[in-house]
């Protein structure tokens, strides 16, 4: 049912779907090839009095192949140069319990888990921030290469699953490589990754990551 307001008086008007016979329903990737995918990510580039700055990365390849580019402004980057994807892709390997498979009998690549996060860990192979030589590496190999590298730096101490209330995952853990907290600026210590819904996740922030600085929330604009 679907109720409006005309000139302060209530009307209501029913609707069915009685003669409906087709409903078509898209999201990235779904209906094109069955497969969800991220096409583009953000990291906050600048902070201002007046504005906040992000940086835009697209991703190539729509399918669970973990094959792809990375590019900024039209031109491809090597994550591995740049700090504060480090921390993403840590994030999207170590907050998530999906994975990929490789299915050797239909020669292709298959989710194992939810389509969303499975789309996470597909970038995270895609972003290589560990500069991985994966050139002999088999294609069952590929499905978890940069995923694998990034459980051995890290020690898992706590889950928290998703849940309707936090609307997030967490999970607490410990660096074991001091070069992996190195090349992305954050101190060797314990720490929280979190992913979920972005207005539920910074309104328990008290600061947010610029690059290899922590600025306060309060200033964002």
């Amino acid at each position: 049912a679907v109720v409006s307001t005309q000139s302060g008086h209530y009307g209501r008007a029913v609707e069915t779907l009685g003669c409906t016979t087709v409903i078509c329903s898209d999201k990235t990737g779904t209906l094109t090839t069955n497969q969800m995918s991220v096409s583009k990510m953000f990291v906050v580039d600048e902070v201002t009095p007046d504005v906040t700055k992000f940086a835009q990365y697209e991703i190539s390849g729509s399918t669970y192949e973990p094959k792809g580019s990375i590019s900024h402004n039209g031109r491809r980057v090597q994550c591995v140069g740049i700090p504060e994807l480090h921390e993403m892709s840590y994030i999207q390997s170590l907050c998530n319990d999906s994975s990929i498979d490789y299915n050797e009998h239909k020669k292709a690549y298959e989710k194992i888990g939810e389509p969303t996060e499975v789309a996470m860990k597909v970038l995270a192979e895609k972003m290589n921030v560990l500069g991985l030589d994966t050139s002999k590496l088999t294609k069952a190999q590929l499905a978890s290469a940069n995923s694998d590298a990034i459980d051995q730096k890290f020690k898992k101490i706590a889950t928290l699953e998703f849940s309707r209330d936090r609307k997030s995952m967490s999970v607490l853990v410990t660096p074991t490589d001091p070069t992996v907290t190195q090349k992305c600026g954050i101190s060797h210590s314990e720490k929280m990754f979190v992913k979920g819904a972005p207005d539920f996740v910074l309104e328990r922030c008290t600061h947010i990551r610029v690059k290899k600085k922590k600025v306060p929330t309060a200033t964002l604009r």
